[in-house]
């Protein structure tokens, strides 16, 4: 955008004795001034003076720009937050190679998407991910959507995930190569192989549900969706999940094809409302529940509109969102499309799955209602389970039958740190009694030894303490909980005795848990949990901490450079490809002892000469590796 494309502000914004340095009738001479910094103005007040400057006078633009991205950060990001949108769009122009400002410039919510294009240009791979976060400005812009997955810089892992996203909202993704999805599903999963002719069959079914969401014509529309409908309301087979993952991951959350509904399943009054070509003026009868049905067949109208009419999704959430949670609950059990179920699911779960929502008023109930109904899918009653309170998990984990026959709803449940651990250890005893397969729970066997008859509803207790206080930590502290946190443990030593009846915190809390109880808040809590969980006696909550799919490189980096650590937990460091690519962990993993030799010699090759150097002169390294590191810096020098 041009500096002739933006508009001044108006005069009368500005205090009065500023005023005379930047109105229309200011000599350039006059106006410098402020370019200069003569005139002592500071914040939001000086930004937008320099905008004024900028826009002026022609002359003064490189050198506005120029001052302003030489103004100290944060008063650049605290004044961007008053800031009107065309002075935030000079900033990021003014600022772009600035990380800083461009994440505060992603995260005032009236930046134009103009500005958030640019941006996006030239974004390094923190800022790409920052805006990633930003789901509400993403999944209501298709095209900022759009840019932001196509662009090179944004990590692999969080593109897949806002794609995920997209889809599960049923945001527009049709932009988005189908030769790519089945090979992001293969990498996902490099386990699964096929033959070719499933990879075939694959392809075709791809672009058949491609052919859903293309403007054909409404006849050839209607008989596609009608094919479609009486497959979708049986629920999906065993044998399409993929729920049950890597040992010491949570499941993914997976939702059914969205697919139409059939309009023979309608009566012949209810189908006009329902047509591909119902004028806007039909939908509002449905939407506003002003043409009498019973519920269970608004419901599956608003399911069928907001799948078939993607204009009015949001306005169909919000009307099944104001239905009572009692008609909800008495349609829920009588509908019999697992898309409908599904999509009901989501809306119970409010922020869950669509994160301008709050859950439901009595999400519970609604909740019970859904997992006693046989049409459900077990991906439905996995994502519930994943996502749903601490009543709603109780409720699920009632239906042992259904437990023993969809293992990974209890592979879920585990995962919801709303779910009682008291409960948590008797369906995990249940499935072991049952030879159900547990290879997703780190050493299952040494889990399910110990909480036989361990548990008590006070451990219980402290538990969900514990991982509500590492759900509360602010996330700016999380590097810096380890050094904390092993303070705290030195100070737990030497605990005065009037101290020892107050409530318990920290690193006392954690140390009153069982094994068991670790094994979960090593998964389930926060990296302040980890530091501590990783350093436990027992190997195995130790190796339960570092296996934690939470586990950023950041924290990785941390326990390499703890030459205290268990010596597994610094091997399984060293065999993590992915964390190994980062280049500060090579060269602590090498300089900590307990690293197996072969290892560091492997490693040795990638390093530049200056942390040879630190290598070869270590004392705490392997004589061999010291004097293969001294071999190299020799070999390299000639």
């Amino acid at each position: 955008m041009s500096q002739a494309k933006r508009p001044l502000i108006p005069l009368n914004k500005f205090p009065h004795h500023l005023q005379k340095f930047i109105s229309d009738e200011s000599p350039l001479a006059v106006t410098k001034l402020i370019v200069q910094g003569l005139v002592p103005i500071s914040g939001a007040i000086k930004i937008c003076a320099l905008y004024q400057a900028a826009h002026l006078h022609e002359a003064l633009y490189q050198k506005s720009s120029s001052t302003l991205s030489q103004l100290p950060t944060e008063e650049i990001t605290d004044g961007i937050k008053t800031l009107p949108p065309p002075v935030i769009d000079w900033v990021s122009e003014s600022c772009q190679r600035s990380p800083d400002c461009a994440m505060a410039v992603l995260a005032h919510p009236h930046t134009a998407t103009s500005t958030l294009m640019r941006l996006l240009s030239t974004a390094d791979e923190r800022v790409a991910s920052y805006l990633a976060d930003n789901h509400v400005k993403l999944m209501g812009d298709v095209v900022l959507l759009q840019s932001l997955c196509l662009n090179p810089v944004l990590p692999k892992s969080v593109k897949e995930k806002l794609i995920e996203l997209a889809k599960y909202q049923g945001v527009d993704t049709s932009w988005l190569p189908i030769q790519n999805t089945y090979s992001q599903t293969a990498q996902s999963n490099p386990q699964v192989t096929q033959t070719k002719d499933q990879i075939a069959h694959t392809s075709s079914s791809m672009v058949h549900t491609q052919s859903l969401h293309t403007k054909e014509t409404p006849k050839v529309m209607k008989t596609e969706r009608q094919q479609v409908a009486v497959v979708s309301v049986k629920p999906e087979a065993k044998s399409s999940l993929s729920l049950v993952g890597e040992e010491g991951r949570a499941p993914s959350p997976q939702t059914i094809s969205r697919t139409p509904l059939s309009l023979d399943l309608f009566p012949q009054q209810v189908q006009k409302f329902l047509a591909p070509d119902a004028p806007a003026q039909v939908l509002k009868l449905v939407l506003g529940g002003l043409f009498p049905m019973p519920t269970e067949m608004r419901v599956s109208a608003l399911y069928h509109l907001s799948v078939t009419r993607r204009e009015v999704t949001d306005q169909c959430i919000e009307a099944v969102r104001g239905i009572s949670t009692q008609n909800l609950v008495d349609s829920s059990q009588v509908l019999q499309s697992a898309q409908t179920l599904d999509w009901l699911a989501d809306i119970c779960l409010g922020a869950e799955a669509h994160p301008k929502y709050k859950p439901l008023d009595d999400e519970a109930e609604l909740v019970s209602a859904l997992v006693t109904n046989t049409h459900v899918a077990e991906v439905t009653i996995a994502r519930l389970a994943l996502y749903t309170s601490k009543v709603g998990c109780e409720r699920i984990a009632l239906n042992e039958q259904r437990l023993l026959s969809q293992p990974s709803i209890i592979h879920a449940l585990y995962y919801n740190p709303q779910f009682s651990t008291v409960h948590a250890d008797r369906i995990l005893e249940l499935a072991a009694r049952e030879g159900l397969d547990l290879t997703w729970l780190p050493d299952a066997q040494e889990v399910i030894n110990e909480i036989s008859g361990v548990n008590t509803p006070e451990t219980d207790d402290l538990l969900q303490e514990a991982i509500q206080a590492g759900q509360n930590e602010d996330p700016k502290n999380a590097a810096i909980n380890a050094v904390l946190l092993e303070h705290a443990a030195r100070r737990a030593a030497a605990t005065p005795e009037e101290d020892k009846g107050k409530p318990k915190k920290g690193y006392a809390l954690i140390q009153s848990l069982n094994v068991a109880q670790k094994i979960r808040l090593a998964l389930l809590g926060s990296q302040g949990d980890r530091a501590l969980l990783v350093k436990d006696s027992n190997k195995v909550v130790s190796r339960a901490a570092i296996r934690s799919p939470a586990v950023s490189v950041s924290e990785a980096l941390l326990y390499a450079r703890n030459h205290s650590l268990n010596a597994s937990i610094i091997e399984y460091i060293a065999k993590n490809r992915k964390w190994m690519q980062n280049y500060r962990l090579k060269v602590q993993i090498i300089l900590n002892p307990k690293t197996p030799i072969k290892i560091s010699l492997n490693v040795l090759n990638t390093l530049r000469s200056a942390e040879l150097r630190s290598v070869s002169q270590s004392h705490n390294v392997s004589g061999i590796v010291s004097q293969k590191a001294k071999d190299l810096i020799k070999k390299r020098q000639g």
